[in-house]
Parts: C-alpha cells; sequence; structure tokens
C-alpha cells in the first residue's frame, strides 16, 4: 500500500527534478517554505527524509503548523518548482493522486492541507490544479499530520517500484499518456496546471475554477 508522507513526496519529486537538482536541494526548497534552511541540519538529514529512517525535525513541524498556506504556497512557487522538470509536473499531479488513492489510512473526508475543498475525494475527482498550492497542501498535511517513519516500508515500495527514469517516461496513446512501471497511470488529456510566481505566470492551459476548486489562475 502506497501511503502519503514526507517520503513518498521527496521520492515522486526527485524522479521529477531537474539536473543536477540533489536530495538537499530539493529538502532545502521544501523547508524554505517554513522559513527553515537545511544547512542547519545534519548534512544527512534529506536522505534519510526520504528514505523514512527519520521523522520530519520537531521545528520544522511547529513552523509548517504556524505558517499560512499563502506564504508556504509561495515559497514552493519560487524555491520549490523552479527544480522540477516542466514537462513532469503533472505526472507528479497524477503520482499524488495514485498515492491518495490507493492510502487507505487517510478517510475521503479528510482535508489534505489547509482549507476544505483540499478534501482526498475532491482531489481525486479534479483534473485542475493550482500546482504550487496543491504541493504546499499534500507537505503540510504530510509534515503535521503523519510520521514519516512509520512509512518506512511504503516509502521502499516507492523507491522500488519508481526507478529513474521510467516513471516519468511517457508513452503516447490515443488521447492517454501512459505512465509505465507500478502507478500505472493514464494522464486525463484534461489534466492541467498553473504555476504562480511573483513577476509571471504560466498556465499550461485555460482554466477558470476557483482557488477552492483547484484554482488555474494565479493566487
Amino acid at each position: 500500500m502506497k501511503r502519503l508522507c514526507f517520503g513518498t513526496l521527496m521520492n515522486i519529486l526527485y524522479q521529477a527534478r531537474n539536473p543536477k537538482v540533489t536530495n538537499a536541494s530539493l529538502c532545502n526548497a521544501i523547508f524554505s517554505a517554513y522559513l527553515k534552511d537545511v544547512q542547519n541540519y545534519d548534512g544527512s538529514v534529506p536522505g534519510h527524509l526520504k528514505s523514512g529512517r527519520i521523522n520530519v525535525p520537531p521545528d520544522i513541524m511547529e513552523s509548517a503548523r504556524i505558517t499560512s498556506s499563502e506564504f508556504a504556497a509561495n515559497k514552493i512557487k519560487i524555491k520549490l518548482i523552479p527544480l522540477i522538470n516542466a514537462d513532469k509536473q503533472k505526472l507528479v499531479v497524477l503520482a499524488i493522486k495514485d498515492v491518495l488513492r490507493n492510502d487507505k489510512n487517510i478517510a475521503d473526508t479528510s482535508i489534505i492541507g489547509y482549507e476544505k475543498g483540499y478534501e482526498k475525494e475532491n482531489i481525486l475527482n479534479n483534473t485542475t490544479f493550482n500546482f504550487g498550492d496543491l504541493l504546499a497542501s499534500v507537505f503540510y498535511y504530510a509534515i503535521v499530520r503523519i510520521s514519516n517513519k512509520s512509512c518506512a516500508e511504503e516509502i521502499k515500495e516507492i523507491s522500488k517500484d519508481l526507478p529513474e527514469p521510467r516513471f516519468l517516461r511517457q508513452r503516447k496513446g490515443p488521447g492517454t499518456e501512459t505512465i509505465p512501471g507500478p502507478y500505472p497511470l493514464k494522464a486525463e488529456s484534461t489534466v492541467t496546471c498553473s504555476f504562480s510566481f511573483i513577476l509571471y505566470s504560466f498556465s499550461c492551459a485555460p482554466c477558470a475554477t476557483p482557488r477552492s476548486s483547484f484554482s488555474s489562475s494565479p493566487t
């Protein structure tokens, strides 16, 4: 069974990273959403978080609890999203949805993140997402609600099942994109993501749903 936790998200993002992006740089970008710097922790922390050997540091958990969703999402859009290959960002959304679909420990009505509209069932049923807001929401839930160490076995399953580069290689078929390997997922042709930044915004498809319904408009 797949489970949503910090290590699971790290593994998914690591396979979607741009060249030369490391565990440490990914971890630092995530920590920056909570005003923390990975250099202030032992050098083993990024790798141990990714494998599930350790829990998220208590000061990160506490900072995540008190950091606003807007601040965290903005930091993720500025620091984390540029580290992710733009061609693979939609597949990251699909991978997160697949983990949620398989995580039987999370009730369908559980809010994955900060606010109503991000219930598990809504995330699974929607096809339009603000990428930064979604990442902020799933990381908040994983940090504040889930013991990373308790997911160590499930993280091993993700690591084994998603070898680079097969997880994020696309085979195009009629109207679908099939992701080979353990997921298998079919990328709905209507899945869209938006990426909002301070100075500009980019959308991979025109959308007009409100933020609470996974807005594609800049926030």
